[in-house]
C-alpha cells in the first residue's frame, strides 16, 4: 500500500485512559492507511500537575502497529488541542484545523501543509473509524488484561457501576444522578453482586447506600488498568457518560456480558454516545444531578 502521508502519521496522546484508547484505536486506522506504522505523541511525563500520565507503555509493548515517540511539539499541540476541548464543551463548536474530523480518511479534506507532517488529535468520540479497526484493537487489550487479577473478594457472576465524578464539575459533562442507575439497574438482569469502581470514592458513599451496595473501589484499591481488566470479566457494566465507561462496557460485551451506557456524551449537547453494531450495549436516557 502506497502512504499516503509521505511519512508516519501520528496521534497525539493525552488525558486518561478513557481518551487514550480512543487515541490508541485512532492510531491503528492511521497505520492501515498508511500501510505501515503510526506514532503516539506524548511527553512521557505529565507536564502539568493535573495531567494523568500516559497509561499505554506496556499495551505498546506488544502492539506492531503503533510506536511511542517524545515530540518536541507535543506541548504546542497540546495547548492548542486543551483551547479546542474548552471551545467544544462550553461552546458547542471546534475549530476544524485543529479537530479534523475524519469519519473514513478522506485525503483529500486534510490540508495540504499536514500531509507530511500529519498529527491527527481530538477524542474521537463520534468517529466511524471504530467499526473497522475495533475487533484488532480489542482483541489486543483483552489479551494484556488478562494479566490483571480482580480482587479476591469479588463474587462471580457481577456487575459493576462506573461512577465518574473527579473533574466534571468544571466541564459541560454533566453528573448523573441516582435515577439513572437506579433505573438502570431495575432494567438489567440480576447478579449476585454489585461492586462501584470510581474515581470518586468519598463522594459516591451516599449513592452507593441509596443502592444498597457496599462495595466501593476507588483509585487507592484499583489502578485504571485493573479497573478496566474488572469491568471487562464482569456479567453486566452501567457505565457513565465517559470515555472510560465506554471502553469497560465494550469490553464486557465483547467478552459475552451486557452493558448501559447513557444515550449522549454531554449534559448540554446532542452529541450521542458512540454506537458498536453487533455489541450489546444498551442505550438510556440519562437523569442529571441538578
Amino acid at each position: 500500500m502506497i502512504n499516503v502521508f509521505k511519512r508516519n502519521p501520528s496521534v497525539l496522546a493525552m488525558e486518561g485512559l478513557g481518551n487514550q484508547l480512543f487515541q490508541y484505536a485512532m492510531g491503528h486506522h492511521l497505520a492501515t492507511q498508511s500501510g505501515t506504522f503510526a506514532y503516539l505523541l506524548t511527553p512521557f511525563t505529565p507536564w502539568r500537575k493535573d495531567d494523568r500520565p500516559f497509561a499505554l507503555d506496556s499495551l505498546l509493548n506488544e502492539c506492531k502497529h503503533l510506536r511511542l515517540y517524545e515530540d518536541t511539539r507535543f506541548r504546542t499541540l497540546r495547548g492548542l488541542e486543551r483551547l479546542n476541548s474548552f471551545l467544544i464543551t462550553h461552546l458547542g463548536f471546534s475549530l476544524p484545523v485543529l479537530r479534523i474530523r475524519l469519519d473514513s480518511i478522506d485525503y483529500a479534506r486534510i490540508p495540504r501543509r499536514y500531509v507530511k507532517r500529519f498529527v491527527c488529535t481530538g477524542f474521537y468520540l463520534d468517529f466511524s473509524f471504530l467499526r473497522e479497526e475495533l475487533e484488532m484493537v480489542l482483541k489486543e487489550l483483552h489479551i494484556h488484561l488478562e494479566k490483571f487479577a480482580s480482587p479476591q473478594e469479588i463474587i462471580v457472576p457481577y456487575g459493576v457501576l462506573h461512577v465518574r465524578r473527579g473533574d466534571f464539575d468544571l466541564i459541560n459533562f454533566g453528573r448523573l444522578n441516582s435515577a439513572y442507575f437506579k433505573k438502570s439497574l431495575l432494567s438489567m438482569p440480576r447478579v449476585s453482586e454489585i461492586v462501584v469502581v470510581t474515581d470518586s470514592p468519598n463522594e459516591v458513599r451516599e449513592l452507593a447506600s441509596e443502592l444498597n451496595i457496599s462495595s466501593i473501589y476507588g483509585p487507592d484499591r484499583l489502578g485504571s488498568m485493573e479497573t478496566l481488566a474488572l469491568m471487562s470479566r464482569e456479567e453486566l457494566v452501567i457505565g457513565s457518560n465517559s470515555t472510560f465507561s465506554w471502553w469497560g462496557s465494550v469490553l464486557c460485551c465483547f467478552n459475552g456480558g451486557i452493558s448501559m451506557l447513557p444515550n449522549r456524551w454531554f449534559r448540554g449537547q446532542a452529541l450521542p454516545m458512540t454506537s458498536v453494531p453487533g455489541f450489546d450495549l444498551i442505550f438510556t436516557e440519562p437523569t442529571w444531578q441538578d
